[in-house]
């Protein structure tokens, strides 16, 4: 507990002294903040098959080929995802390979540099985004805030598409808010003082000079830019932001400054132009192949659902699950806005009414009257703060298939409806009000914490024998419940002194290293320890070391033999091609075989050496005829 005292001390300290206006140290405690949580490991890690092993194959097939225009499975054509991910990955693998020998975990370091960065970035970008309209502290927590939830953390640490596209959506809001002439201000927003048909509009309505100015022109560039990289990262997923941002644009279109401004449109075409050369070729080389595999899958993810319980209410609890505990502040904060705002539009169209002694075409005068209140009363802080992730949740519920991952397009927004939340408890504290909300998420936590605690001790005590992953979190668990349960004590000193600061270091400090511990126990990023174990073996690691290996297995394989599959070839250094038939594999040359040819394989002369989670490692030996 000494330890976690003075840590709450040292936060008192920085959280006294940081000065917010200060964007140099704000930024350089946050970067400091998210990059401890990318690279707190154990040394060992390993990657996830699908998707990450699948991204890293086609990055390294692109680099040692040097066909940077093939996505590739082996070698057929495999255009069932855009190539922008595997470029990234092939530049990283092919500048950084003279330093294979000197890098531990080299394969799975190249690959996951990407989302390291765009996770740094794109914590950053929240926190500039949010400085548009909150106080400074407060937009610092909500980039904080994004790292710390697991999901959002998991996927940072991963080579997926995901986070680099957050981080493009993010790069194009902010883009936007700089290209409209919007001011930041260190603005407050009293969620118990002020109504949202009062909160100040802060356009700047000087768009006069639009047209001559190059930062804004720039903006708008770089906007139309991140659309078609966007694209270029994961196909039509960055439609679905877009859409999202159509009544901001609509609000500004009263200015001419999107529409009319041919900079936004260069922007798009730049930020298309590598897809469209790239696809131009691919059609040229492959013919209708590329186009009937890349949107063909569009067309069935639309249709079809690839997970079972993935129904129509899948985000609902999904999301509040994976973004715990920041996720029940952020509701908080949701239904207090979507009460308030219903209320006052509500309480508008009312007095409307009273006032109106006509009673002919209510329906007619209550849908002007809405109108008008939303036309009065919105604003660029609805807009984009709470509209614009509300209709992109919407979206990817309609979408069929729907995924964890899908959702962390959202995350950036919740951990600003989360900020709000710890916000207001924290001035209510401050100012000597009584706090439920407040009241209620501490003691929650604390009983989260307790139970996290005497689950430790059960396991620890050989109580509950258990095994994988629950054993290696128990440091973890340790830690964040002791943070938790200790929220409580903080409240009630919080309370008693009218000081926010303590409880506010515990909520932070104690998951930031429960997550840590999470990272340095080597949880996180060791996906496949025991494949990885196991061809570090001197028998096998000597014979990849040295030969090339082929890998024969039929044409269609799926399920957890496709995922070692996956796994094998990155493992493998030297890889040779993919053969459907046994009798294929060259004479005296070595192979993966899958699991269903290994009889086969022995049968015909095949020598094992060694197998793998079913798959075995063999030499075709030659064929030896007798004379007559």
């Amino acid at each position: 507990m000494k330890i976690h005292q003075k840590l709450i001390e040292y936060w008192k300290i920085i959280n006294g002294s940081l000065n917010f206006d200060n964007s140099k140290s704000s930024l350089v405690l946050l970067i400091a903040w998210v990059s401890i949580l990318l690279i707190s490991n154990n040394g060992q890690q390993s990657f996830m098959a699908h998707d990450e092993g699948y991204y890293f194959l086609q990055g390294r097939w692109i680099a040692e080929s040097g066909d940077w225009l093939t996505v590739r499975w082996w070698q057929q054509p495999e255009y069932d995802r855009t190539i922008g991910l595997q470029w990234v990955i092939a530049l990283f693998y092919q500048t950084s390979s003279i330093l294979a020998n000197f890098i531990p975990n080299f394969n799975e370091q190249i690959t996951r540099s990407p989302n390291l960065i765009s996770s740094i970035f794109a914590s950053i970008l929240t926190y500039k985004i949010a400085s548009y309209w909150l106080q400074k502290g407060t937009a610092w927590l909500a980039g904080a805030l994004l790292i710390l939830s697991h999901l959002w953390l998991q996927y940072s640490r991963m080579g997926t598409q995901d986070i680099p596209l957050v981080a493009i959506e993010l790069l194009l809001i902010f883009s936007l808010l700089k290209a409209t002439n919007i001011s930041p201000k260190n603005y407050h927003i009293d969620q118990e003082k002020q109504d949202i048909a009062t909160t100040p509009n802060l356009q700047n309505n000087n768009y006069q000079n639009y047209q001559t100015n190059r930062s804004q022109n720039l903006w708008l560039l770089i906007a139309g830019i991140c659309v078609g990289i966007g694209f270029l990262i994961k196909s039509v997923m960055i439609f679905l932001p877009c859409l999202a941002l159509i009544p901001f644009l609509i609000y500004h279109r009263k200015h001419h400054h999107i529409y009319r401004n041919w900079w936004l449109y260069l922007g798009l075409i730049i930020g298309f132009l590598p897809f469209m050369i790239w696809f131009a070729l691919s059609t040229a080389k492959y013919g209708a192949l590329p186009f009937e595999q890349l949107f063909g899958k569009l067309l069935i993810l639309g249709k079809k659902a690839y997970h079972s319980d993935a129904n129509i209410f899948y985000y609902f609890w999904n999301i509040p699950v994976n973004s715990l505990p920041w996720s029940l502040l952020a509701l908080w904060q949701l239904i207090k806005y979507l009460c308030r705002g219903f209320g006052s539009c509500l309480k508008t169209i009312l007095d409307e009414k009273a006032s109106n002694k006509k009673l002919s075409h209510q329906s007619i005068n209550l849908v002007k009257q809405l109108l008008n209140w939303c036309n009065n009363s919105v604003n660029n802080y609805h807009l984009l703060v709470w509209f614009y992730p509300i209709i992109l949740g919407m979206e990817l519920t309609i979408f069929s298939t729907r995924t964890a991952y899908y959702a962390l397009q959202i995350y950036p927004w919740l951990a600003i409806w989360a900020a709000l939340g710890i916000e207001d408890i924290t001035t209510q504290i401050n100012l000597g009000q009584k706090t439920i909300a407040g009241k209620i998420f501490t003691y929650f936590l604390g009983f989260i914490g307790f139970v996290a605690i005497i689950l430790s001790i059960l396991i620890k005590t050989n109580i509950i024998k258990t095994e994988g992953l629950l054993l290696l979190i128990v440091p973890a668990l340790i830690i964040l419940g002791i943070g938790w349960l200790g929220l409580i004590y903080w409240w009630h000193q919080a309370i008693q002194k009218n000081q926010s600061h303590h409880w506010q270091a515990a909520l932070l400090l104690s998951t930031w290293l429960g997550l840590a511990t999470v990272g340095f126990t080597g949880v996180l990023g060791n996906y496949s320890p025991e494949l990885k174990l196991a061809l570090q073996q001197p028998q096998i690691a000597t014979i990849l070391q040295q030969n090339q290996i082929y890998f024969v297995a039929p044409k269609e394989v799926d399920g957890e033999e496709h995922k070692t599959w996956v796994l094998l070839g990155c493992y493998t250094p030297k890889l040779g091609q993919y053969l459907p038939e046994l009798n294929l594999l060259p004479t005296q040359n070595y192979a993966w075989i899958h699991p269903n040819l290994v009889a086969t394989a022995e049968a015909n002369g095949f020598n094992n050496l060694a197998t793998v989670k079913g798959w075995s490692l063999m030499q075709k030996r030659a064929i030896r005829h007798s004379n007559s």
